[in-house]
């Protein structure tokens, strides 16, 4: 059962996703953030959305980072 019909999330002021819950995963996911397996999505929403992750900077920026570059800039 679902407890909230709409989720908004914010980051840093800005909108980055406002819509039923059970489309967050395949949103962030089309913008290349997929969950790891077996990672809760809400755990995962929240890494993406620390306004410190390189991830959400590009978020922002439009564009999509691989898992390689987050690694080049750690």
């Amino acid at each position: 059962m679902m407890k909230f019909d709409k989720v908004l999330c914010v980051c840093k002021g800005e909108i980055v996703y406002f819509g039923p819950p059970k489309h967050i995963p395949d949103h962030f996911s089309n913008l290349g953030y997929a969950p790891p397996k077996h990672t809760n999505p809400a755990d995962h929403l929240m890494t993406i959305l620390n306004d410190d992750d390189i991830r959400i900077r590009a978020l922002k920026e439009n564009k999509i980072i691989t898992n390689e570059e987050v690694a080049q800039e750690f």
